[in-house]
């Protein structure tokens, strides 16, 4: 026949205090570990998706601003035409700080 071990009342609370202790040393150590491990894969991969969508709007928008700021000036045609001072008989009169009236007759440049 065989006999059954009872526990008595101090055991079973000294067995419940020193595994809730134990518990609760290894639920923090291993949590915060866990945790640590997770928040830093978590945010580095965050980060880098964000960073990365970041700066390609930023690139984009410089390479926009490029486009439109940096045009080639030799691809607009000249003006047809051209600017020449008035004359009032064989002479022009200009006072002094003035400068002489001007005219825009249609013609080529005087490039």
């Amino acid at each position: 026949m065989a006999y059954a071990y009872q526990f008595s009342t101090r055991e079973v609370v000294m067995n419940h205090a020193a595994l809730s202790i134990y518990l609760s040393i290894y639920l923090s150590i291993y949590l915060s570990i866990y945790l640590s491990i997770y928040l830093s894969i978590y945010l580095s991969i965050y980060l880098s998706i964000y960073l990365s969508i970041y700066l390609s709007i930023l690139n984009n928008f410089n390479k926009r601003a490029q486009f439109i700021y940096t045009r080639n000036l030799k691809s607009i045609p000249p003006p047809r035409f051209k600017i020449s001072a008035l004359s009032t008989g064989s002479s022009i009169i200009n006072p002094p700080g003035t400068s002489p009236p001007l005219e825009l007759t249609p013609g080529v440049p005087d490039c």
